[in-house]
């Protein structure tokens, strides 16, 4: 169905927003958070130096001519992932005062426009 022109913005969104449910919900029922990061430009960043690196979509692997450093593109995007969560989420944290374990699991949810799931019996 994803090959149907006009469909497939509408089915991959739905899709993606029922998969953030559902790891919301698990996540809440085991009395944890999830915190949404963007992914926006993360495999253009060198996880090492910092500076960027463009390349196309067809390119796998980071090699960056600044640090030397080369890996796999997605490896490469999960450590700049993880740094922005780190820098966005426990900078906030520190400046409210906040343990992790008095957050709830939408405090930091602003831009999303996802709801929590209601506990369901078809999963």
């Amino acid at each position: 169905m994803v090959q149907i022109h006009n469909l497939a913005k509408s089915i991959s969104d739905d899709s993606w927003s029922k998969l953030i449910d559902q790891c919301v919900y698990q996540a809440e029922s085991a009395g944890k958070y999830i915190e949404f990061v963007n992914p926006r430009g993360t495999s253009q960043i060198c996880s090492s130096c910092g500076v960027v690196v463009k390349k196309g979509l067809s390119i796998r692997i980071h090699s960056c001519n600044n640090c030397g450093l080369v890996m796999d593109r997605n490896l490469n995007a999960a450590h700049n992932i993880r740094k922005k969560y780190i820098r966005l989420v426990w900078n906030s944290l520190i400046k409210e005062n906040k343990k992790p374990a008095e957050i709830s699991t939408s405090t930091y949810r602003k831009d999303m426009q996802v709801g929590t799931m209601k506990h369901r019996s078809d999963f």
